[in-house]
């Protein structure tokens, strides 16, 4: 298993959640903590390519929230405003553009941990 720094959730350190072999609820850890620490609205700018994203790099957009928990149990997506309506894109495709020092701090943990190989 990858190291990973410890970060506080829920009055956990995500090491000792990483012992969890259970990915539903390992999902269901992450998915609060990210809903939790990201302030909504914010914006964002895309970074990369996605093959489930129309997003292209460099795409301005307002993220809106958390996608439906249903909709997170293998990819962490935040919902964003697109052509009158909203739409979910993996987060791992963003990057916040002058957000606040928390929001900041949960994106980058998300980008840590897909970084160093944890899979939902």
């Amino acid at each position: 298993m990858p190291e990973l720094r410890p970060l506080p959730v829920y009055g956990y350190e995500i090491q000792k959640w990483l012992e969890i072999s259970h990915t539903e609820l390992w999902a269901d850890v992450l998915y609060n903590y990210l809903d939790d620490i990201l302030h909504f609205p914010f914006s964002a700018r895309c970074v990369t390519r996605r093959a489930t994203s129309p997003l292209k790099p460099g795409d301005k957009v307002k993220v809106v929230g958390m996608a439906p928990a249903e909709e997170c149990e293998h990819d962490m997506f935040v919902m964003i405003q697109w052509k009158g309506d909203q739409l979910a894109v993996p987060l791992m495709q963003l990057e916040g553009v002058q957000v606040d020092e928390e929001t900041q701090q949960a994106i980058e943990d998300w980008r840590y941990w897909v970084d160093r190989g944890y899979e939902l």
